[in-house]
């Protein structure tokens, strides 16, 4: 007549079912209760955008483009990192572009 699963089933679906809302309630309860100390909201200082400056620009005839020399001023802790990265970056290419350079060079035999 009655199928004993079918019973049990509904009975631990439904008793998951308030156990879920009583620990949701007292959660909520906890949590909105007044006594709880909490962290103080305090506004995130605004770091100053990184600023640039043209120093000087002129037109450079033998490499046909436009030069510029120029100040960049960070704000902030990553500004160091980044213009260290930056220099490293420009040394690797100088030292790719010499080796390449001189190995572009015909090399002189001293037995011809």
């Amino acid at each position: 007549m009655f199928n004993i699963k079918k019973i049990i089933k509904w009975f631990f679906i439904i008793l998951g079912v308030f156990l879920f809302l009583i620990i949701g309630f007292i959660g909520f309860m906890v949590l909105t209760e007044k006594k709880i100390n909490k962290l103080p909201k305090e506004e995130i200082p605004i770091l100053k955008e990184t600023a640039f400056k043209n120093i000087e620009e002129w037109y450079d005839n033998n490499n046909k483009c436009t030069m510029i020399k120029d100040k960049y001023t960070f704000d902030g802790l990553n500004g160091v990192g980044y213009y260290q990265e930056q220099l490293q970056e420009k040394k690797v290419v100088i030292t790719i572009f010499r080796s390449l350079k001189n190995a572009s060079k015909p090399k002189k035999n001293p037995l011809t």
